[in-house]
């Protein structure tokens, strides 16, 4: 279990500040949080040295002192380590917080089941090269919780595939602004803070939908996840590389308060799980660092190659007659070989898309498709706008599969064969079609797919999710 040795003083402030449960977004609030709980005045509280511990099993003998002067007086030794503090935990299974997007991973198996993934996967190697643990994610740089930037890319300079974000400066603060500049106004206009500007004050998060509302007038809402827009540049590369400052704006996107759930009772027909109503944008953003692979232009690994797989606002989901056309697949596709599916209750989390709106439909459709249970939240594409995004495919922090991706893409065959996951430990199967490259076994396979039950929720022999559009099985 996760154990900080923080100021009872500041806990209580935190939980009076963020709640002891259900509100998951408070602390934030859509912009910047209260100073003291990230940053130390003077290192010092209450006559004593800030003190906190190591995250795993050696914190009660290995102590840490934090707040180092080049490190922007934060709580943590690193920008990541500061946000980790209250963002990772080893919650008890069905018992997750929303905002903890790391776990400790006991026994190789991550506990947290957030859209954007567990960083925990980080930690978890599978089968040699084929499936290393710092080819799960984001590789962030959080020295008090273990993690170090990649190796992955020394060949290319040490910088983000498809553009040039030095990786050694990857923390959460180089997608998340921590200060918050983009707000949206009472017309549902992005602005930003800037000297000169009166943008009016952030009264809410703008990841929840506001309860449906945009903000009243002289008033505005945060951007999704608060995340960096045009002209956004860490501090931490400020200086060093001005050229890595963002193009694109934040995206639009709706999830619900609870988001951090078990998808244990998906099935075929009914997908009981957690839905973010992504609307636009998301390729685009992620294009202000891998603008390489995003735009098309030559790609890493592969002299003159190009990236071939269309994501963004432009990659529609063409709404005609089911056959031959992604959307009509995705409604119809269940399972390899199961085409049955309708429009009604086609979602699967595994599988987003994004819904090719704006603003205009932020407290209409979105707020009305996001959802942590099934409901009305498990309809496919219908409006003939839908698009394939970079998450359609990837989680946004670390997954179990290599290149972050959401099911296992790459390394087996078979996901599910003859209703059990095909992990190390499965003898029933036949090795030769066994997942056995991945070196899970197949507790760690049903965390990978959240709890995922493989005899109810898959077909019997179920191929790779990429049919979930192109229905080739």
């Amino acid at each position: 279990m996760k154990s900080f040795r923080i100021s009872i003083l500041v806990v209580a402030a935190a939980l009076m500040i963020m709640g002891i449960a259900g509100t998951t977004y408070a602390f934030h609030d859509g912009g910047v949080a209260t100073c003291e709980s990230c940053h130390t005045m003077h290192n010092s509280l209450n006559g004593s040295i800030v003190m906190l511990s190591k995250f795993g099993s050696n914190y009660a003998s290995n102590p840490t002192e934090f707040n180092n002067a080049t490190q922007f007086l934060l709580h943590g030794s690193d920008q990541s380590s500061t946000c980790l503090n209250c963002h990772a935990s080893n919650d008890a299974a069905g018992a997750e917080s929303s905002y903890h997007i790391m776990s400790e991973a006991p026994g190789g198996i991550p506990s947290e089941r957030t859209p954007g993934g567990d960083f925990a996967w980080l930690t978890v190697s599978g089968t040699g090269t084929v499936n290393p643990a710092n080819h799960h994610g984001h590789n962030i740089v959080a020295a008090d919780f273990g993690l170090t930037s990649s190796t992955n890319y020394a060949a290319n300079g040490n910088v983000s595939p498809g553009g040039s974000y030095p990786i050694a400066k990857l923390y959460c603060s180089s997608c998340h602004n921590p200060h918050s500049d983009y707000r949206y106004d009472s017309g549902g206009n992005l602005v930003q803070r800037t000297i000169g500007a009166n943008v009016g004050p952030i009264i809410g998060s703008g990841s929840y939908g506001n309860s449906g509302a945009l903000p009243p007038a002289g008033e505005t809402i945060g951007v999704y996840r608060f995340l960096g827009g045009a002209g956004y540049i860490p501090k931490s590369i400020s200086a060093s590389n001005p050229s890595a400052a963002f193009t694109a704006a934040p995206p639009i996107a709706v999830a619900p308060s609870s988001y951090n759930k078990s998808e244990s009772g998906a099935t075929l027909n009914n997908n009981e799980v957690v839905r973010v109503a992504y609307g636009s944008g998301m390729s685009e953003w992620c294009g202000n660092c891998h603008s390489g692979i995003v735009n098309g232009t030559a790609d890493i690994g592969a002299s003159g190659a190009q990236h071939r797989h269309p994501a963004g606002a432009a990659a529609i989901l063409a709404n005609t007659t089911e056959g031959g056309n992604e959307a009509g697949n995705y409604n119809a596709y269940l399972g390899s070989g199961d085409l049955a599916g309708t429009q009604s209750s086609s979602y699967n989390s595994l599988v987003p898309y994004e819904e090719g709106v704006g603003m205009a439909n932020y407290t209409t459709s979105l707020y009305s498709h996001a959802s942590a249970t099934a409901g009305g939240s498990g309809s496919g594409p219908i409006t003939g706008t839908e698009n394939v995004m970079c998450l359609s495919c990837h989680r946004a922090h670390a997954s179990a599969f290599p290149e972050m991706t959401r099911w296992d893409a790459q390394a087996g065959e078979m996901i599910v064969e003859m209703g059990q996951y095909t992990g190390t430990d499965n003898t029933s199967t036949g090795a030769s079609r066994t997942a056995a490259a991945l070196g899970y076994s197949q507790a760690q396979l049903q965390a990978a797919y959240y709890d995922r039950n493989p005899a109810t929720t898959f077909a019997y022999d179920q191929r790779s999710l990429c049919n979930k559009c192109h229905a080739k099985d």
